[in-house]
């Protein structure tokens, strides 16, 4: 329906930034993108934008009270029956300067989000429905309260229909990105400096994202750095998603597991968990705390969180046919119908869930009879770990790829919440999910966490010495 690209914003000052802050650090939404429009806002420059004239067309006369956003509206008109794709690299310059159309109507802005909300309420989850009304009549109330005249009428707004602690929190959110543009280079100049593109004068000192990594000895996909006790994938998000594109092409029978501090400090311990990983196709920097010492060790690492490596490949590759291995009784089904929902025209072949792990061998014989039936792409894996790299392991010889994605059958089922975005971006979704699951996971987290950091503070301290 729409093709799209990034855009990068420049100021009076000479800085540059991305249009998007929402993906300043990450691949820009692909395939369905119908809700993350509404859970980031309008994150697609008009500029950037290729729309289907014939859509365009059929779409109608705009709505009325549409003065200010009506890219949005076309946006959301064509992500809601049509899939889109990204250009990654800039494509547009946007200049800034205090007299701009945007920031002139900012208010008119919210206000017409709202209505487009109100118009698409039935095709949103309740949930994303509530946070992001609750958003923009925070921003709304923002907005009168710096007014003497309006004042107490933006309070009331913000403690009936806003959020206080939304609103308190965005000088953190703002001072985070702020510090994080320090330390990272954002996700457009990682690109242009792989492409070589002519717009990445600002990045010419940056390293290439692979500079420091090491290839495995066995592994044909992508290099590894060693941190603890597993050798981790080094790549861009982008960079997972189509080397497990190539697999699936390739029905390379290897699987990919997942690294965070719990399986790093497991690895340590556990001889076969380490061997485990060390045979595995790639192993995703899947917990910000690897990633943060992937980057400390001087590797240009990003997050490869496996929920959203599965989410992101429902969306760009609609031909897949899926197979769901893990949870309780039950969950393979309403994961199943909830992909369907989300990713319309989805095909899953088939799931099976495991409530006794480790899986019976009799039970492991048909469940591997079943997949081999129903002729997947790939088989989505959700025991947990270690359970669920032990399992691939030794169900490699099945000659598909595998894909380990932890808790995300329980997410999709309903039975845990999505962790908001700023918490991942800030690296707090392991606090989300030890409020949703404190008896089961703060144990776990109080353990490894410290391990990790102990035993990265020892393997990091050992480099400098070895370096000087």
């Amino acid at each position: 329906g729409l093709v799209y690209g990034r855009a990068v914003m420049f100021f009076e000052d000479g800085r540059q930034r991305d249009f998007d802050h929402w993906h300043e650090y990450e691949a820009l939404p692909e395939g369905h993108i119908f809700e993350a429009l509404f859970a980031c806002s309008c994150f697609i420059c008009m500029s950037t934008a290729l729309l289907r004239r014939d859509l365009v067309e059929r779409a109608g006369a705009m709505p009325p009270w549409l003065r200010v956003a009506p890219d949005y509206f076309l946006f959301l008109e064509l992500a809601h029956t049509h899939q889109a794709r990204a250009v990654q690299a800039p494509v547009c310059l946007y200049r800034v300067h205090a007299g701009g159309m945007t920031a002139a109507s900012m208010t008119a802005i919210q206000r017409e989000a709202l209505l487009l909300i109100e118009r698409w309420r039935s095709a949103l989850p309740d949930v994303l429905v509530r946070e992001r009304t609750r958003v923009h009549h925070t921003v709304l109330a923002s907005i009168d309260m710096r007014s003497c005249e309006s004042f107490f009428a933006g309070c009331k707004r913000l403690l009936s229909q806003g959020s206080p602690a939304f609103l308190l929190s965005r000088p953190f959110a703002r001072a985070a990105r702020s510090v994080r543009r320090r330390l990272q280079r954002p996700y457009w100049v990682q690109d242009l400096r792989r492409s070589g593109s002519v717009l990445a004068s600002g990045a010419q000192a940056a390293q290439p994202l692979m500079d420091a990594a090491t290839p495995s000895h066995k592994n044909p996909w992508l290099p590894r750095a060693r941190v603890l006790g597993a050798d981790v994938s080094v790549c861009s998000f982008r960079q997972a998603r189509d080397t497990l594109a190539a697999m699936v092409e390739q029905r390379h029978g290897g699987y990919i597991s997942c690294a965070n501090a719990f399986s790093v400090t497991l690895a340590q311990q556990d001889r076969a968990l380490h061997q485990v990983l060390q045979e595995a196709s790639v192993v995703t920097a899947d917990g910000m705390p690897v990633v943060w010492a992937l980057r400390a060790l001087g590797h240009a690492a990003e997050r490869v969180h496996n929920d959203d490596l599965f989410l992101a490949c429902c969306a760009r590759f609609p031909g897949w046919r899926h197979f769901l291995l893990g949870g309780r009784l039950g969950q393979p089904e309403a994961v199943a119908a909830e992909m369907r929902r989300r990713f319309p025209g989805i095909t899953v072949v088939g799931g099976c869930a495991t409530p006794t792990r480790p899986i019976p061998e009799a039970d492991q014989m048909a469940i591997l009879a079943q997949i081999q039936a129903a002729k997947p792409s790939l088989v989505w894996v959700g025991m947990g770990t270690p359970a669920q790299d032990h399992w691939m392991h030794g169900a490699r010889t099945l000659g598909l790829p595998l894909v380990g994605v932890g808790s995300l059958f329980d997410l999709l089922s309903g039975r845990t919440r999505a962790t908001p975005h700023w918490a991942k971006r800030l690296g707090l979704q392991w606090l989300f999910r030890l409020s949703q699951e404190p008896r089961r996971l703060a144990g776990r987290y109080a353990r490894h966490n410290t391990q990790f950091a102990l035993g990265f503070a020892r393997q990091w301290l050992q480099e400098k010495t070895r370096k000087t």
